[in-house]
């Protein structure tokens, strides 16, 4: 079972397989569901290993609108991204996430500031950047810090962004100019 922290009145899981989640959302669109969250959330129940409405709604947390907006996506986009993550359409939505700036990123946790804020601190220990998010008020304890860091890693990791050691690599560098 998934270990959860609260984020704001959000659950945000502290293990998360972005790459896996994401792919069953292709197949749950696949069978010509609607692109609904919680229509989403009761098909990953009935579907797979997650048996838990609050494990469901934690490996969504990045889909809504808010944060990624995975759940808006087309057919033909959501695809590109689940098969082709190193492709161009890949790279374009990736780059509509990332704010030029850091700190225009809103105080609210959203997945522009989950990958950006990731790599940008992959040289920090993990203490220094509990501090950092904790610090910018983007979460308010060291467990959902945490669970930020995992969230972001496993997107960075979907997208071949990070190697080994989820520091950002040379893709990253090249989409993001940093």
């Amino acid at each position: 079972m998934c270990n959860l922290d609260q984020i704001q009145n959000r659950i945000v899981p502290a293990s998360h397989n972005f790459g896996t989640v994401v792919h069953h959302y292709l197949e749950y669109r696949q069978d010509h569901k609607p692109n609904n969250i919680k229509g989403f959330r009761h098909w990953l129940i009935d579907n797979t290993k997650i048996k838990q409405e609050s494990t469901a709604k934690a490996y969504t947390s990045a889909f809504g609108p808010k944060q990624c907006n995975i759940i808006n996506l087309s057919l033909t986009r959501l695809d590109q991204i689940v098969n082709y993550p190193d492709g161009f359409e890949t790279a374009k939505f990736l780059s509509r996430l990332i704010p030029e700036n850091i700190n225009d990123a809103p105080k609210n946790i959203k997945c522009a500031f989950v990958i950006g804020m990731c790599n940008r601190t992959r040289q920090l220990t993990q203490a220094e950047f509990i501090a950092e998010v904790i610090n910018r008020g983007w979460t308010p304890s060291e467990d959902a810090a945490k669970a930020i860091q995992t969230v972001g890693n496993s997107v960075l990791e979907h997208f071949n962004l990070v190697d080994e050691e989820f520091r950002p690599n040379g893709r990253f560098a090249l989409l993001f100019g940093c």
